[in-house]
């Protein structure tokens, strides 16, 4: 039955407020408030005293996914009303995955959702010990755009040359800048890295006479970096295997802040952390945490691993692959994201006409171009209306002509004999840099008649320098 409002209760609190018997108001201690909470916030190792202040891979909306015994080395899931139940033998299966993994009793309650980075993603965490994690994770956590090194828009089929004491930027978001002498980097689908695998592709830095030194960076612009800094912690790690190159080599990390909000012609060094080296003909995982609370602005983010020699790199190839900056104080497994995303997400930062897997700047088909008609007493204008809003306002966009590759010029596919239309104009329409926008050509038609039919290829070079 329906409960009454007694004048006995007069002066109880409001109602907002919650009281029990009396009118007064139940207050929890503090140890009493941290039990309830533990078991959604337990990330730590009670036997080591650690991991309870949040700092463990940890933040608000992440809480522990399983609860149950572990029966035959793989962890059961309690599931109401039907009690335990195995995913990976008709029970529940987390982001479509059956999960198996060899478990003992002392792991119980170690997997975890994360969401930290807006996807949730398994992880299992281990204080004890060097990292362990799951062997099947759901979404991926990663502040790094391209860290597979699966997307080449500039060039995916051969090498790209990187001329000695000059930042070329090679596979999309990632430059490198070697010592001593050019080098040349390309698409890897076979690194040699031993399994598992977890990435379809790799960096790949092929040795040269002179060669002593080369860095490989990339660069977070600057809306992305306070969302970096609400936790402080990050990890970074990346995967390297020094292939039959003779030397060692002695990876450092140095990490920047710009000085200008998305322009790193001056930076301000952050921190620099000298990692392990990576001797001849072996692999590692290059691991080390962050801490991005102090740093000086959030002006743009740059990550740098220069990679010293201990002779030339005359010989062999390094393999680079699966990069990671996530939260936390330890590294977990890599997660590819599907291609489509990455490609979507690299468009912001460069995007061209031409199809994925032909380079700019070459002899092409007009497939993708833009198109035009001829007015040859009004030149016309190329409208562009790119995939994906770009970073910056000050971008370059460059003008091929499909027939030949040559920069600034269209073609004219009517004319008997196809001649070039020269001296194009670039006029930018918007100002937004987050928001959607294009760019238009004004091409001055130097031959042909009204109604010929014009083509152009083009990209958009908007990367962070």
């Amino acid at each position: 039955m329906p409960l009454t409002w007694n004048a006995t209760f007069n002066t109880s609190p409001p109602e907002s407020q919650d009281h029990g018997r009396g009118g007064e108001r139940i207050r929890e201690t503090r140890g009493e408030t941290l039990l309830r909470f533990q078991p959604e916030h337990n990330v730590g190792d009670p036997t080591l005293n650690a991991g309870y202040s949040d700092t463990g891979r940890h933040s608000p909306g992440s809480a522990r996914a399983f609860t149950g015994g572990i029966t035959g080395g793989v962890l059961d899931r309690l599931v109401a009303p039907t009690g335990l139940q195995r995913p990976d033998s008709g029970g529940v299966a987390i982001g479509g995955s059956s999960f198996v993994a060899l478990l003992g009793a002392a792991d119980d309650g170690r997997l975890w959702v994360d969401q930290s980075g807006g996807a949730s993603v398994f992880r299992y965490y281990d204080v004890s010990v060097a990292p362990r994690r799951w062997s099947a994770v759901y979404g991926y956590n990663n502040a790094l755009i391209n860290g597979s090194f699966q997307v080449w828009q500039r060039n995916s089929s051969a090498t790209i040359n990187c001329p000695a004491a000059t930042s070329t930027y090679t596979a999309d978001r990632w430059y490198v800048n070697p010592t001593g002498a050019a080098c040349t980097v390309q698409l890897d689908t076979a690194p040699g890295f031993a399994a598992p695998q977890r990435s379809t592709a790799s960096f790949r830095v092929n040795g040269v006479a002179a060669l002593t030194q080369f860095i490989l960076g990339t660069r977070i612009e600057a809306a992305n970096v306070p969302r970096l800094r609400v936790n402080g912690n990050l990890n970074f790690s990346i995967r390297v295997r020094n292939a039959a190159t003779g030397v060692t080599l002695t990876p450092t990390l140095r990490v920047s802040t710009a000085n200008v909000s998305n322009n790193f012609g001056a930076v301000f060094l952050e921190s620099t952390t000298v990692l392990p080296d990576v001797l001849n003909n072996t692999e590692a995982y290059l691991t080390t945490t962050l801490d991005t609370s102090g740093y000086a602005n959030n002006n743009g983010l740059q990550i740098e691993l220069t990679f010293v020699g201990s002779a030339a790199i005359a010989a062999g190839q390094v393999f680079i692959g699966e990069a990671i900056l996530e939260w936390g104080l330890g590294r977990s497994v890599f997660v590819e994201p599907p291609f489509e995303e990455e490609l979507r997400a690299c468009q912001r930062y460069y995007e061209k006409t031409y199809s994925y897997a032909v380079t700019p700047g070459t002899a092409a088909s007009p497939a993708g171009a833009l198109w035009e008609t001829n007015e040859a007493s009004n030149p016309p204008t190329f409208p562009w209306v790119f995939k994906t809003s770009k970073v910056r306002t000050n971008y370059t966009v460059t003008i091929y002509n499909p027939d030949s590759g040559a920069t600034g010029s269209c073609r004219n596919y009517s004319a008997a004999t196809s001649p070039a239309i020269t001296s194009p104009a670039i006029a930018v329409a918007g100002v937004d840099p987050r928001g959607t926008y294009g760019t238009a050509f004004r091409l001055v038609a130097v031959a042909g008649a009204d109604g010929e039919a014009l083509a152009a290829h083009a990209t958009c070079e908007a990367d962070l320098v």
